[in-house]
């Protein structure tokens, strides 16, 4: 089980040195995921709005954690 992120004060950032990543939510490909853990089957991503602009609140990018069966993918890698 691994966790990415592109947060550098997260404990999974480390682990982009080796790579990018798609990234699976429930079998369906996640656009703008920001962290993602497997053994948790977690995922934030950015929030985007009926345009598919992403969203800002408060000054910030707004973002949603959904939950469900997370998988990573290496880029290039096998499917």
């Amino acid at each position: 089980m691994m966790r990415v992120s592109v947060n550098k004060d997260d404990p999974g950032h480390a682990t982009l040195q080796y790579g990018r990543y798609d990234v699976f939510l429930d079998g369906q490909l996640i656009k703008g995921c920001i962290t993602a853990d497997e053994e948790l089957g977690m995922c934030e991503v950015i929030a985007y709005d009926d345009k598919g602009r992403a969203t800002v609140e408060g000054g910030r990018l707004k973002t949603v954690v959904r939950y469900g069966k997370v998988q990573l993918r290496p880029i290039g890698g096998k499917k």
